[in-house]
């Protein structure tokens, strides 16, 4: 457990006043599309880096259903891609 409370990262206040500011503007409001993945482990729009196996909100529909997903290791995301390609090669 301590491994994983010392990966965490330092922001400055400024930081985390525009990331709380942000998700008060986003706040109730749907369709949300977070621009996070389950693929996008450490190189995400919104430049968060998530740990392998994190539960997070991906989106919210026009109906405030949300949807979650699980963040994977890199290898499980190469080979998530790899499936991907293997699998619409025949389409």
């Amino acid at each position: 457990m301590q491994a994983l409370l010392d990966k965490r990262e330092d922001a400055s206040i400024e930081t985390y006043v525009a990331a709380m500011e942000k998700r008060k503007e986003m706040y109730g409001s749907f369709p949300l599309d977070t621009g996070i993945t389950a693929e996008s482990n450490s190189s995400n729009k919104t430049g968060s880096s998530l740990n392998a196996g994190t539960y997070f909100l991906q989106n919210v529909d026009k109906m405030g259903r949300r949807q979650y997903a699980r963040a994977f290791s890199t290898d499980m995301a190469k080979v998530g891609r790899l499936a991907r390609k293997v699998l619409t090669k025949g389409r």
